[in-house]
This record gives structure tokens, C-alpha cells and sequence, in this order.
């Protein structure tokens, strides 16, 4: 692990918690993604790094609803073909 101090003035970037049971920074730091490098600092976002970076899920397709046809409804009265 990469350690390095980063204070929120100095990075303009956003600063993802990295997911560890262990943390070797400082106190009052802990373990960021920023750039793809994990360093020590202050999170500026809630979500992890690999949750920023997944896809949502897609959405599901609506197709509208086939209209039905019935012959009954063009039959004239008597017609061949028609009951």
C-alpha cells in the first residue's frame, strides 16, 4: 500500500474509501482511492471506488401490447366463413 498524506485542499479530485479491515494511516486518515492509487486521507464521497465505477443495472423493455384482430367483428350477416 502506497502511502502518501492528502489534504482536501490539495486534491481537487475525488477522494473513494478503500475497503480494508486494516488501516496504517495516521490517525485521523484512512485509506483513499484517487486516481487508482491508494494513498492516506480524507474521503470526499460515501461510495467506494469499484461502486463509482460499476454499471447500472439495464432497464427493462416495455413492448406495447400486439392489438388483436377477430374476423367476426368485418362478417356481414351470412357470409361464407363467418359463424
Amino acid at each position: 500500500m502506497g502511502l502518501g498524506l492528502l489534504t482536501a485542499g490539495a486534491a481537487q479530485a475525488e477522494l473513494y474509501p478503500y475497503p480494508t479491515n486494516e488501516n496504517y494511516c495516521p490517525a485521523g486518515f484512512q485509506p483513499v482511492v484517487m486516481g487508482g492509487v491508494i494513498c492516506c486521507g480524507k474521503p470526499t464521497s460515501n461510495v467506494t471506488y469499484s461502486q463509482m465505477m460499476t454499471h447500472p443495472a439495464p432497464k427493462k423493455k416495455i413492448y406495447a401490447k400486439r392489438k388483436t384482430y377477430s374476423a367476426r367483428a368485418h362478417c356481414a350477416e351470412g357470409v361464407k366463413g363467418c359463424s
